[in-house]
This record gives C-alpha cells, sequence and structure tokens, in this order.
C-alpha cells in the first residue's frame, strides 16, 4: 500500500488531512453507547443541574433564552404531566442579569407564567430591567440580602414611515400596560410607584424588594439557603 492509501483528505478552510485509522476511530466513538463517553467537569455538572431543575440566566437575554429556559421549562412540565401540582419538584432559576431583548424576554416569561410546575427565582447578583421581570416570574423569589432590582421603561429605536412609527408606538404603549399589570399583580407596588419606577432607572435593595412584594424571600432572614439548593 502506497502513501496515498494511507490517507483520506477531508476538505476544510483548513485543509486538514486525517489518517485513515483516525477516520475509523471517529466512527468508532460515534457509534459507542452514551455512557461511553468522557465527559468533562463542566459537562456533568450542567447535565446534574439539568436533571435537579436548576437553570441560569447569567448573561444579556437575547434569543437563546428560549433554548436554554424556556425550553427545559416545558420538558419539566411534560415529565410533571401526571403528578399533582402541589406534589411537583420546583424548577429553580438563577437570575444575574442586567436585562437584553424585551421581545425574547417576554417570550420566556409567557412560558414561565403557564408553567404548572412552581418556578423559583433565585438573584445573588442583580435583577435589572428585563430580568427583573424575569424574576417576577417566579412563583417564589429569593433574594440574597445584598441582590439589587431595577425597573425601567427600556428604550427602543424605530426608523420607517410616519404612519408606522405611529403604530408601533401605538403597540408598544399597549405593551407597556400589560407589562404594569403583571407588575402590579406580583408585587405590592402601586400604581405610582410602578409609574415612577418607569421614568427613571429606580434601583431596589432586598431590603426594598422585600417590602414591596418584588421578593417573597431573603434568603439567610426569612428563609434558609437550603431551600434553594
Amino acid at each position: 500500500m502506497d502513501e496515498t492509501d494511507k490517507k483520506i483528505e477531508i476538505h476544510s478552510t483548513e485543509e486538514k488531512m486525517y489518517t485513515k485509522e483516525e477516520v475509523i476511530a471517529a466512527i468508532e466513538q460515534a457509534q459507542m453507547p452514551a455512557e461511553s463517553f468522557s465527559y468533562t467537569y463542566e459537562d456533568t455538572f450542567m447535565m446534574e443541574d439539568l436533571e435537579n431543575r436548576k437553570l441560569y440566566i447569567n448573561y444579556q437575554i437575547d434569543k437563546n433564552i428560549n433554548e436554554l429556559i424556556a425550553y427545559h421549562i416545558l420538558r419539566y412540565n411534560v415529565m410533571d404531566k401526571d403528578i399533582k401540582v402541589k406534589d411537583r419538584t420546583p424548577i429553580k432559576i438563577f437570575i444575574n442579569s442586567e436585562g437584553g431583548s424585551v421581545p425574547d424576554g417576554l417570550s420566556c416569561l409567557s412560558v414561565m407564567k403557564i408553567s404548572k410546575t412552581p418556578i423559583y427565582t433565585i438573584s445573588f447578583g442583580y435583577c435589572y430591567s428585563m430580568g427583573f421581570h424575569l424574576f417576577l416570574g417566579g412563583t417564589r423569589r429569593f433574594a440574597s440580602p445584598d441582590s439589587n432590582f431595577m425597573n425601567h421603561s427600556g428604550s427602543i429605536t424605530i426608523e420607517d414611515n410616519t404612519d408606522r412609527v405611529i403604530d408601533g408606538l401605538n403597540f408598544l404603549k399597549k405593551q407597556a400596560i400589560k407589562n404594569d399589570i403583571f407588575v402590579l399583580e406580583k408585587t405590592k407596588m402601586t400604581k405610582s410607584e410602578v409609574k415612577k419606577s418607569k421614568r427613571a432607572d429606580v434601583y431596589y435593595t432586598s431590603e426594598d424588594a422585600y417590602k414591596l412584594g418584588i421578593a417573597t424571600d431573603i434568603i439567610g432572614v426569612t428563609c434558609d439557603i437550603d431551600e434553594i439548593l
């Protein structure tokens, strides 16, 4: 067998050459059962967290939140279909986010609202803007003594003809009203307090959040950390 028979050329951006033995080894590995794979520590922890219904929003909110969070909320609800709601294991979402895309955040929030399986939202850091609204999506809402929260009206950019800009603004007004109603329903805040929080970036400490009903518990004060771990 000459040298040309020993290599199989795989075209890629780097024009890498693989030996026949490497190709065969890759095929054999792909055919191995899942339990035979060697996972990293990070993979193992991630799988354990998913099994224990722990999800994380430690990033700026974008379209990926539906794959990373909403998908699993729906999956846990399917798993719990034949279990009474009071007997279901809660889903725990740890949030540390400055906010991000409102449409994507609201899409995830809509799944949180309809979840029959209880959802606990937990913050050890900050929940700002859309992160604030996602935190409110929890059945119970846990804040650490050093957590901070912020609500505001957000920002938009619309470039179109006058009629379409007006239509867009009218739609956003309707959405803002729905968001305000949600905040009023989930907290002890008054209409004037909600309105004030939207006119400027209003920040709340964990103590403020607890008094206003933004948080239902302060970890280590009104509840034990074991409840969320």
